[in-house]
């Protein structure tokens, strides 16, 4: 029971710190927020709740979000945030293998999405 609340406590935080940040920065994105981009919000956050049963689905739902979502130009946020979250439950349920390959990957992929020079 704590589980199912804490989740939901958790989901509807992350979606209020994006779209917060999303509303107070949003001056200087080359999209608006609505609709996509909060659908792509929703999406991840929406996603945490499985991270127990599903590790590995939830982290490729989080990171294709992300890597959606910012070279898109949506207003800048922390959407990243739930990526993080997916990766600490696959390091802390699957060991640091998975989750450390799967950094590595997602830094490659938003390296080639972005460019070489966004990483710098």
């Amino acid at each position: 029971m704590w589980r199912l609340r804490g989740d939901a406590a958790l989901i509807a935080g992350v979606i209020a710190l994006d779209v917060g940040t999303a509303l107070t920065t949003g001056g200087d994105a080359e999209r608006p927020l609505l609709p996509a981009g909060l659908a792509l919000i929703v999406t991840s956050a929406v996603a945490l709740w499985f991270r127990y049963a599903y590790p590995y689905p939830v982290l490729v739902v989080t990171a294709s979000t992300a890597l959606v979502y910012y070279p898109l130009g949506f207003p800048d946020t922390p959407v990243a945030l739930t990526l993080v979250i997916a990766l600490y439950t696959v390091a802390r349920d699957r060991g640091p293998r998975p989750a450390i390959g799967a950094a590595v990957a997602l830094v490659l992929a938003f390296a080639l999405l972005n460019g070489p020079g966004e990483l710098a």
